[in-house]
């Protein structure tokens, strides 16, 4: 009789460490994620018929050390907002391209935190953005509210705004970063078969390597897969 209660104690006590084993891990997930709220509008009374923005969110998790995932969508066209506020999880960082007129212009941030809610609100002046920032969560919290003029932002490399409908917003390979071309230029053959995948376009630049190599690696890396996030 004593053994059977103590074999059932130890199958309690196994079913409880299983339970919070599980509880753990999903609490560090949901720790470690972070979600951003963005709301952009134009100052109410202003007309602004030649802005327009294009929002780009930046994810690292691709499955590949070689390329991040990035997400285009336009936010606001011809002056126009074009939807309400627009949520995107566990995003690395962000960019705005800002076309007004012949100024096309570049705001980013980078300062993501692991296991924070931001809520980001853009508002679109006749002369400059007011950013309003609240973060939670996190040890970095805080509200934070302030203004840059057109001016004074980077000038943006893209230029000419091309309308990106969010409708149909998905993550995608991002191209490669320099950096990581020239790392890859710098290994032998055998190295990069066992390395993450690598774009056929990208294989075609690696000059190290003869058009037979070329060709063999291109048909290994084909095989491999990219971690893409589903909305």
């Amino acid at each position: 009789m004593k053994t059977k209660w103590l074999y059932k104690m130890n199958f309690l006590k196994i079913i409880y460490l299983g339970f919070f084993l599980i509880l753990g891990g999903c609490t560090k997930m949901f720790e470690e994620e972070q979600n951003l709220y963005f709301n952009f509008r134009v100052e109410e009374n202003t007309k602004l018929p030649n802005l327009n923005v294009n929002l780009y969110t930046y994810d690292s998790e691709s499955g590949s050390e070689w390329y991040g995932l990035v997400k285009k969508q336009t936010v606001i066209n011809q002056g126009q907002y074009l939807g309400q506020e627009l949520k995107s999880i566990n995003s690395d960082w962000h960019a705005l391209y800002i076309y007004n007129g012949d100024s096309s212009k570049l705001m980013y941030d980078d300062h993501i935190f692991r296991g924070a809610i931001y809520h980001l609100t853009y508002i679109f002046k006749i002369d400059g953005l007011l950013v309003q920032s609240r973060i939670t969560r996190s040890e970095h919290g805080g509200d934070d509210k302030f203004f840059m003029k057109y001016k004074e932002l980077e000038d943006a490399e893209k230029k000419g705004f091309k309308y990106y409908n969010p409708i149909d917003a998905r993550y995608e390979i991002n191209d490669i970063q320099p950096d990581n071309l020239n790392t890859l230029k710098k290994m032998t053959f055998d190295e990069l078969k066992n390395v993450d995948k690598i774009l056929a376009k990208d294989i075609f630049k690696l000059n190290q390597l003869t058009l037979g190599q070329k060709k063999a690696l291109a048909e290994i890396h084909q095989h491999k897969q990219f971690k893409i996030p589903v909305d």
